[in-house]
């Protein structure tokens, strides 16, 4: 985003442009950012977060840490069903804006399906990420979200934890050690954090 938005403003001080192209390449621009962010969490949609997760792994390869997280809304069918989907909306807002509140101020995430969020945790040595993901998990289940009609609705989160190394060098593998300790997360007892293993992998 920052190399398109270094390139839009080097276009627009072409003195030769005129003022029907300046206007098409600031839409353009804005037309990008939208496409990139999911417009209920505010969050990066799947695919920029994946680009996100590449470049990560790029500088992980030259000997920065990395880890990966994978984030689910615990029983979010059940918020939706007896509270109804606007509830649910404001549940995926409040959640994500919860994680926003909790990462590193460099740290990166993303919606990545439905109720799951990714979070790439970029120059994170061994422990930082469980630390990171410890305080997710506190700052949202700390309290409950309203509902639509006031009532009060208790939320929590699993999460899955992936730590870049030499066999975990592709972003599919990272994200599936996440999951796979993100569901061991979820028969654990819901509103925790595991840590996954190169065994997990399928």
């Amino acid at each position: 985003m920052r190399d398109l938005a270094a390139l839009v403003e080097a276009e627009l001080q072409r003195e030769e442009l005129n003022d029907s192209q300046r206007k098409w390449l600031l839409e353009r621009d804005e037309l990008v950012k939208k496409a990139s962010i999911d417009s209920l969490t505010r969050a990066w949609n799947r695919g920029e977060i994946m680009q996100l997760l590449d470049v990560e792994l790029a500088r992980a390869k030259r000997g920065t840490p990395l880890s990966v997280a994978m984030i689910d809304i615990d029983k979010f069918k059940v918020v939706n069903d007896t509270h109804g989907h606007q509830t649910g909306d404001r549940v995926l807002a409040e959640v994500a804006e919860r994680i926003r509140g909790a990462v590193r101020d460099f740290d990166v995430f993303g919606r990545y399906g439905g109720e799951e969020f990714l979070v790439v945790l970029g120059n994170c040595p061994d422990g930082v990420a469980a630390d990171v993901c410890e305080r997710i998990r506190a700052n949202v289940a700390a309290t409950p979200v309203t509902a639509v009609g006031g009532a009060e609705v208790a939320v929590s989160v699993s999460i899955g934890i992936a730590q870049y190394g030499p066999q975990l060098d592709t972003a599919e593998n990272l994200v599936a050690i996440a999951d796979a300790a993100l569901y061991r997360a979820k028969d654990g007892g819901r509103n925790r954090v595991e840590v996954g293993a190169l065994s997990d992998l399928p």
